[in-house]
């Protein structure tokens, strides 16, 4: 297998894993939609199911972890971000799908953080993230320092297409 056919194999297990993601997410804003926003009573706080999972049975993990305290001794808030629990979903995604061990987990994490700089910018009013085909997701060649750079000149960087 020659190393650009196996980029081209990472890349398609990222991209399904973003798109997975996103699916996730979608199916359980849809569950929580027809509940509306939840409201912790200790806190008073509203929050948002696009931005955390409130549901005890979350699509893809347990939305609460164990409550710790801070310097001050007050109670930190146990909910995890959407982006923590599908992180956390990583190793049983690696157990159940052997052929995603090739993949580095710091990649898979990197992954799902960019999904959620993708929420971020959502909210930031830019419009909600898209799921990626091969063409819109993948490497892309790019050059430094030169505006055109010659044939026999190398690559001298490479980075994902924004």
């Amino acid at each position: 297998m020659s190393q650009s056919d196996k980029m081209d194999g990472w890349l398609d297990m990222l991209r399904s894993t973003y798109n997975w993601s996103l699916a996730d997410r979608i199916a359980q804003y849809n569950q929580q939609f027809i509940q509306g926003d939840y409201c912790d009573i200790r806190t008073k706080a509203e929050a948002c199911s696009l931005t955390c999972f409130v549901s005890k049975n979350g699509a893809s993990g347990e939305p609460w972890k164990d409550a710790k305290t801070d310097k001050d001794g007050k109670l930190k808030n146990p909910r995890r971000s959407a982006g923590d629990i599908q992180i956390t979903a990583l190793p049983y995604l690696k157990k159940a799908r052997p052929w995603f061990a090739e993949i580095d987990s710091t990649v898979l994490q990197q992954n799902v953080k960019r999904l959620d700089t993708a929420y971020k910018n959502f909210f930031e009013g830019r419009g909600f993230p898209k799921f990626k085909n091969r063409s819109t997701w993948g490497l892309r060649e790019t050059c430094c320092l030169t505006a055109k750079r010659p044939e026999d000149e190398p690559v001298r960087s490479w980075g994902f297409p924004k």
